[in-house]
C-alpha cells in the first residue's frame, strides 16, 4: 500500500492544477506551503511529517553480546570495543564500529519508535479517537470504577462473549498504582506515592489503554538464512475489527539478525521499550484530535493517556522468551500456567483439564524468583531457580499487572493448526491408516480425492494443488497455518470413505483402529471450530476443550504420542474467560504484517535492513494519517480524491483480516452492471417467473401478472425493462459471492443462505439483479436480488459425523437441484462455503457443504448446539 499511496501522492502534486488553487480549497497545496509548492514528492512528503527517520531512535547494538548504545554517542566512543561486563565477571571484547578515517559505521543497529511517539501519532487520527470507547458502548455505558477480580467471569457463562472487552482481565487492571520490587524480591503492584485519588479501574479513564505485544521473527525477502525480528504493539480498546489494523499497529522496534538473541540478550533489546512502556503507564499527555478532546484536556488540546500491558500473543517460543519461562522442553516446567510436568504430557492426567495441578509457587512467587533470576551471583544459582520454578528473568517482569500466566494466553494459529491438526494428520500417516485398498480403490486415494476436488471459495487463500501429496510424503513442513485450517475443515469429511474395513479383511492392529481415530478426528475438528468462531460463550468454550481432551486421550489410548501444544490447548477456556473469543488473543493479524515487513525493498545490507523496515512502515502509517484526516476546508472533488487514493483493493483478499472486511461490508457493494439495456429477462432461464412469485411472495399488495391482458387491470410485471439490471457479483459480508455470469471463477457460486429466518442453506448462484418497479398509486419497489438454485437436505442416509454435523459444519445435500430457481435478497447470502461430491448407499450422490464460518450466538444452520461427544466410541463403518 506504501508503494500506491506515494506514487498517488507523487502524481498529486505534479498534476495539480496550482492557477486554480485557492488558500480555501487546496487542502494539499497547505501542507506543502503555496507560496513554495513543489514538484518533488519526496519533498512534498517531508513538509507532510511523513519522513520516517524524524521518529526513529537509533542504537548501536554489540554483535556479540546486544549492548546497546545510542548512536549519537558514535562520535565520542573512545574505542571500537565494546567493553559491556558479561556474566562471567569479565568484559565484551567485540568490535562495535568499524572506522575508515574519521568515518565510524557501526555493525550492527537497532531501530525504535517508543509506543508514546506512536500514541501521540494515533491520538491525532479522528477515526482512532472516536472508537478507543466502543467497547463502552457495547457494554450499555460501562463507567464503573472499581476494579474486578479476573478469576470471576464478567458475563454469564451462557452469554455470549464478543470481543476482547467481555473478558474478566479487562476490568482487572488498577490505575493510580506502580510496580515495585522490595529489598527482599518480593513484587507489588502500589498505589503512586503522591496521588490524588485511590487506585481505580484503569479502563475508568477516558483513555486508559490495553496493549496486546507481539514479537515475532521472519525472514527477509532477497537475503537467505538472514531472519529479523519485530516487536508490535496494537490498542486492544479500539473494536475488534480495528485492533489490528495494520495503519494502527505500532512497530515498536525491529531487531537485526542474522539470528536471534538469547534471553539475557533479548532483555537488553527490550529494555527501551519497558522503559518508554513505563512511562506510559505513568500517563503522558499527548495532543490529540478535536472529536477526542475531553473536560480534562490541558491546555494546547493535550489529553491524558494511560496504558497497561493486557497480555502478549507470540508463539510458543517467543512466549517463553518474553514473559521469562524456562522452555517448553524443560522436564519439570513444560508449561507456565500448571504444573504439569514433560513425562504428564503423554498421559491422561495432563488432559484431565478440571483438574489439572496447580503450580507449587502462585504468581507473586513466582515474580519473586524472577527478580531473584535476574540478581543471581553465579549460573549455577540461576539454573536452580529455573529448575524450581520455570522461570527467568524477563524485563517485562517490571510492567504493571504482569504474571507469567495470566499475561501469555496460547495462541491459536500456533498451536490449534500448526500444533494440533498437522500433529494429527501426522499421527494419521505415521500409523499406516491409509495402507490397503476399499472396493479395488486404495484407501490414501479416497482421501486425497476430497481434498483434491473439493471446491473452495477463492477468499480462502491458496491451498497448493495435491495438497495432500505434500502431507503424506512427508513435506508439509512449509504449509501455513490457514493451509491448515482448511485441512481441519475437510478432514472429518475425507476421513468418511477412507475408515471404513474391508469385507473380510483380517483383524488390524489396536494402533490402526479406524474407527476410534475417526471419533478422535471429529472430536478434535468440531473443538477447534467452536473455538475459532467470531462469538463464544464460556460454557462452549469449556465444550470445545472436553473435546480436545477427548481427541488427546484417544490418540494416548491408541498409542499416540502427543506434544506439548495439545496440553497447552487445556487451557483454552481459562484464557477465553480472560480475554473472550480467540480472535482477541490470536497472531493472524501480526503474522500478516510480518509478510508485509519481508517484502520491503532494502540494500542487502545487513546494517540498514532494520532501519529500512522501520522506516517504510512509519513513513506508511504516518501518510496514512494524513490522508485519513484532510484539511477542513477541503472541496468535495478533494475528499472524493481521497476517499479514492485509500481504498485498498487487498482488503477482501484473505482472511486474516475478515472481521474488519465483515464489518466495513455491512452493506452489499455491486460491480458495474452487464452492458445490456434494457434487460431482457427471457434471456436467463425461469428469471421472470421467478420474480413474480417473489413480488407476489413479498410484496402481494402489488398483485402483479406475467401476461398482459386488456381486460385485466392488474400491473404487468415487464419481461425486458430498462429498469432491470444485471450483475455477475456482489461483495457481501467481507465474501465475495460470484454468479454463474462471472467468467473469471466458477470457485465463488456456492453459497450459505437464509431462506427462512430459522434456516441457512446451500444454494447456487445464477445472477445478480437490482430492479425498480414502479405501480400508479403506490411507493417504487426497489429490489436486490440474486437468483440461486436450491438443494434438498439428503436426510434419509445417516452419515458418520451426523452426532456431530452442526458443530462441524457440514450438511448434505442431493447433488440435483430443485426444478425451480428462486429469488432471494441479497442480505439472506451468509457465507461462502465448501462443498465436496460424496456418494450415500440410501441418498445416493449428494453435496457435502461445509461452512467457512461459526458465528454468533446460534450454531451452523441456526439449529440447537451439539454438546461434547462421550469419549470415543466405534461408529457404525458402512454409512457412507
Amino acid at each position: 500500500m506504501l508503494e500506491q499511496l506515494t506514487a498517488t501522492a507523487q502524481i498529486a502534486v505534479e498534476g495539480l492544477d496550482r492557477g486554480a488553487a485557492t488558500a480555501a480549497n487546496a487542502d494539499l497545496l497547505d501542507f506543502l506551503d503555496a507560496d513554495n509548492a513543489t514538484n518533488n514528492w519526496r519533498t512534498a512528503m517531508a513538509r507532510l511529517g511523513v519522513s520516517g527517520d524524524n521518529y526513529i531512535q537509533r542504537q548501536i547494538c554489540c554483535p556479540e553480546c546486544w549492548w546497546l548504545t545510542p548512536l549519537d554517542q558514535l562520535s565520542t566512543l573512545e574505542t571500537p570495543v565494546c567493553g559491556a561486563p558479561l556474566s562471567d565477571g569479565h568484559v565484551c571484547e567485540a568490535r562495535i564500529y568499524s572506522a575508515i578515517n574519521t568515518t565510524r559505521t557501526p555493525y550492527k543497529i537497532v531501530p525504535y519508535v517508543p509506543l508514546s511517539t506512536w500514541l501521540a501519532l494515533f491520538m491525532q487520527d479522528a477515526e482512532f479517537v472516536s472508537n478507543l470507547q466502543h467497547w463502552r458502548d457495547e457494554a450499555m455505558g460501562d463507567l464503573q470504577s472499581e476494579v474486578l477480580d479476573p478469576a470471576e467471569p464478567v458475563v454469564p457463562r451462557e452469554a455470549m462473549m464478543r470481543g476482547v472487552s467481555d473478558g474478566s482481565a479487562w476490568r482487572s487492571f488498577p490505575a493510580n498504582v506502580i510496580r515495585e520490587v522490595d529489598a527482599d524480591y518480593t513484587v507489588r503492584d502500589e498505589p503512586i506515592e503522591g496521588a490524588e485519588d485511590a487506585p481505580f479501574r484503569h479502563t475508568f479513564l477516558h483513555y486508559g489503554l490495553n496493549i496486546i505485544l507481539n514479537v515475532d521473527w521472519f525472514r527477509v525477502k532477497g537475503m537467505p538464512g538472514y531472519s529479523v525480528g519485530a516487536v508490535y504493539a496494537a490498542v486492544a480498546n479500539l473494536p475488534r475489527h480495528m485492533m489490528f489494523r495494520k495503519k494502527w499497529t505500532a512497530l515498536l522496534c525491529v531487531i537485526p539478525g542474522p539470528e536471534e538473541p538469547s534471553l539475557t540478550f533479548f532483555n537488553r533489546i527490550l529494555q527501551p521499550i519497558v522503559d518508554d512502556f513505563t512511562r506510559c503507564e505513568n500517563g503522558v499527555y499527548v495532543p490529540t484530535h478535536s472529536c477526542g478532546r475531553t473536560r480534562y484536556a490541558k491546555k494546547d488540546d493535550l489529553e491524558l493517556v494511560c496504558t497497561r500491558l493486557l497480555f502478549t500473543a507470540c508463539d510458543l517460543p517467543a512466549t517463553k522468551k518474553v514473559i521469562g519461562a524456562v522452555s517448553h522442553a524443560h522436564g519439570r516446567h513444560p508449561c507456565h500456567h500448571c504444573g504439569v510436568t514433560l513425562v504428564d504430557v503423554n498421559t491422561a492426567a495432563a488432559y484431565d483439564w478440571r483438574r489439572l495441578p496447580p503450580k507449587e509457587a502462585d504468581s507473586a512467587e513466582l515474580l519473586r524468583q524472577a527478580f531473584l533470576h535476574k540478581d543471581a551471583r553465579t549460573g549455577g544459582e540461576a539454573k536452580a531457580i529455573e529448575d524450581e520454578y520455570g522461570v527467568r528473568y524477563s524485563v517485562l517482569n517490571g510492567l504493571t499487572g504482569m504474571s507469567h500466566s495470566k499475561s501469555a494466553p496460547v495462541d491459536p494459529l500456533h498451536n490449534l493448526y500448526l500444533g494440533l491438526v498437522k500433529s494429527f494428520v501426522n499421527l494419521l500417516c505415521d500409523n499406516d491408516l491409509f495402507e490397503g485398498e476399499l472396493d479395488g480403490t486404495p484407501r490414501i486415494e479416497l482421501f486425497a480425492g476430497v481434498f483434491n476436488r473439493a471446491r473452495y471459495p477463492g477468499h480462502l487463500g491458496r491451498l497448493p494443488s495435491k495438497v495432500t501429496r505434500q502431507v503424506l510424503a512427508g513435506r508439509a513442513a512449509g504449509l501455513k497455518a490457514d493451509q491448515w485450517k482448511r485441512i481441519a475443515q475437510l478432514l472429518v469429511h475425507a476421513l468418511s470413505p477412507a475408515r471404513r474395513s474391508r469385507e473380510g479383511e483380517e483383524d488390524v492392529p489396536f494402533r490402526r483402529n479406524r474407527s476410534l481415530w475417526f471419533a478422535a478426528a471429529v472430536s478434535l475438528c468440531a473443538g477447534i471450530r467452536i473455538l475459532d468462531s467470531h462469538f463464544i460463550s464460556l460454557s462452549d468454550a469449556e465444550d470445545a476443550v472436553e473435546d480436545l481432551a477427548i481427541c488427546s486421550r484417544t490418540i494416548l489410548r491408541l498409542g499416540g504420542r502427543l506434544t506439548i501444544n495439545w496440553h497447552n490447548a487445556m487451557h483454552y477456556a481459562e484464557h477465553i474467560k480472560l480475554y473472550g473469543p480467540i480472535s482477541s488473543f490470536s497472531c493472524w493479524a501480526f503474522e500478516r504484517n510480518n509478510g508485509t515487513l519481508a517484502r520491503v525493498n532494502h540494500n542487502t545490507k545487513e546494517r540498514d535492513i532494520p532501519s529500512t523496515i522501520i522506516r517504510a512502515w512509519i513513513r506508511e502509517a504516518c501518510l496514512g494519517t494524513v490522508l485519513h484526516n484532510p484539511s477542513p476546508t477541503a472541496t468535495a472533488t478533494e475528499l472524493a480524491a481521497i476517499e479514492a487514493l485509500i481504498a485498498d483493493p487487498e482488503l477482501a483478499r484473505g482472511t486474516v483480516m475478515l472481521n474488519e472486511i465483515m464489518k466495513a461490508a455491512l452493506r452489499a457493494r455491486l460491480p458495474a452492471p452487464l452492458k445490456t439495456s434494457p434487460v431482457n429477462l427471457d434471456q436467463y432461464e425461469h428469471s421472470h417467473q421467478a420474480l413474480l412469485r417473489y413480488v407476489n411472495e413479498h410484496h402481494p399488495d402489488y398483485q402483479f401478472v406475467g401476461n398482459l391482458a386488456m381486460v385485466d387491470r392488474r400491473p404487468y410485471l415487464p419481461v425486458r425493462s430498462e429498469r432491470y439490471l444485471i450483475y455477475t457479483h456482489v461483495i457481501y459480508h467481507g465474501f465475495k459471492f460470484c454468479s454463474a455470469l462471472y467468467n473469471r471463477s466458477v470457485r465463488d457460486q456456492w453459497a450459505l443462505a437464509s431462506m427462512t429466518p430459522d434456516s441457512r442453506d446451500l444454494v447456487r448462484i445464477r445472477l445478480f439483479l437490482t430492479a425498480t418497479l414502479v405501480v400508479r398509486g403506490k411507493p417504487p419497489l426497489n429490489l436486490e436480488l440474486v437468483l440461486v438454485d436450491t438443494y434438498q437436505t439428503a436426510d434419509r442416509g445417516h452419515y458418520p459425523w451426523s452426532h456431530r454435523n452442526i458443530d462441524l459444519g457440514y450438511k448434505a445435500y442431493l447433488q440435483d437441484p430443485e426444478p425451480e430457481p428462486r429469488f432471494l435478497p441479497i442480505a439472506s447470502l451468509q457465507a461462502s462455503v465448501i462443498t465436496a461430491k460424496a456418494t450415500n448407499q440410501v441418498d445416493g450422490p449428494i453435496l457435502v457443504a461445509m461452512s467457512c464460518d461459526r458465528d454468533g450466538g446460534e450454531p451452523e444452520f441456526w439449529l440447537q448446539s451439539d454438546g461434547p461427544q462421550q469419549d470415543a466410541v466405534g461408529i457404525a463403518e458402512n454409512d457412507i
